[in-house]
């Protein structure tokens, strides 16, 4: 069935038959994406307890030019 498919000039092979177990063709590593999605949600976190501190003590945002920082 590999060759089969390997040597199709098409993207799909049907192949005829009787099948006896179910088989997994999909297999996510979870630990792989465990790291991103942790840092991605810690990363909020910190954002908006900044934002809440700096609202509680009365800090204005400063606003600067955007194109000085788009030279860079």
């Amino acid at each position: 069935m590999t060759n089969s498919m390997r040597n199709s000039q098409n993207n799909f092979t049907t192949a005829d038959g009787t099948a006896f177990v179910q088989e997994t063709y999909i297999h996510i590593e979870w630990k792989w994406l465990a790291l991103p999605i942790a840092v991605s949600v810690l990363s909020l976190v910190l954002l908006i307890t900044v934002m809440i501190n700096s609202r509680s003590h009365g800090v204005e945002g400063k606003f600067a030019p955007v194109f000085p920082l788009s030279i860079v």
